[in-house]
């Protein structure tokens, strides 16, 4: 997955996504993906 100013690009469709949108995860709230984008290099580094 790459991150994209506002937003991150999804890895099944190389499409953007942008930042406001929620991901519903199955465990834990909800959480727009703009908050979890800045820690995005450490969950590809750990295989997520």
């Amino acid at each position: 997955m790459a991150q994209k100013a506002g937003g991150v690009v999804s890895p099944e469709k190389g499409a953007p996504v942008s930042g406001e949108t929620v991901v519903r995860a199955g465990h834990g709230e909800q959480t727009p993906t703009g908050a979890e984008a800045p820690g995005l290099s450490e969950w590809i580094s750990r295989g997520f």
